[in-house]
């Protein structure tokens, strides 16, 4: 069975948990890291020398195809980073607050 492939779109704070998570599951393996801090992504790199780092999430995206992504930054990015994701055909599993706005929100479940 080939494994399921993840990226993390906002590779700080939440996003150890996020991980450490997906990868107790057998068959689960992270393929990206996105980031704006140069030196989150070189320690993620340091760690899975495999996937691809970037500070760009439609280039990320773009490389890794990935089957799901998580949304993982401050609320204000998550409507974003959603959207992105999405239209790159990824499945998305995004932190609460969903959105800072209820039209954040209906825009990210609208795009789905």
């Amino acid at each position: 069975m080939k494994p399921l492939r993840y990226v993390i779109l906002g590779a700080g704070g939440i996003a150890g948990w996020h991980v450490g998570e997906y990868n107790s599951q057998p068959g689960v393996k992270p393929v990206g890291f996105l980031d704006i801090d140069k030196e989150t992504l070189k320690s993620w790199k340091e760690r899975f020398p495999d996937a691809e780092i970037d500070s760009d999430v439609r280039r990320l995206l773009a490389r890794t195809r990935p089957d799901f992504a998580a949304v993982c930054t401050p609320n204000y990015v998550h409507c974003r980073l959603t959207k992105a994701a999405l239209a790159a055909g990824c499945n998305v599993m995004c932190e609460k607050p969903m959105a800072m706005t209820f039209g954040d929100s209906k825009l990210m479940v609208e795009t789905c």
